[in-house]
């Protein structure tokens, strides 16, 4: 049992790090103040999630308005 939650971890350790890859990658395509500053303001509108996926929603799904928990 311990094996498989030391593999459970290396796994979602994994994930995480591909995610935040993908987010700094992609954050790459706000070059302009105007485009970040919307960033950080959709950020800022969902008050219910996290930073970090708040923004992986806005970059990944376009800044979709309607979201489900």
């Amino acid at each position: 049992m311990v094996r498989n939650m030391e593999q459970q971890n290396l796994f979602e350790t994994d994930v995480a790090r591909k995610l935040l890859d993908q987010l700094l990658s992609d954050s790459r395509l706000y070059t302009q103040s105007k485009d970040y500053k919307e960033l950080l303001e959709f950020v800022v509108r969902l008050r219910n999630f996290a930073p970090f996926n708040a923004m992986l929603l806005q970059v990944m799904e376009g800044g979709r308005t309607k979201l489900t928990n």
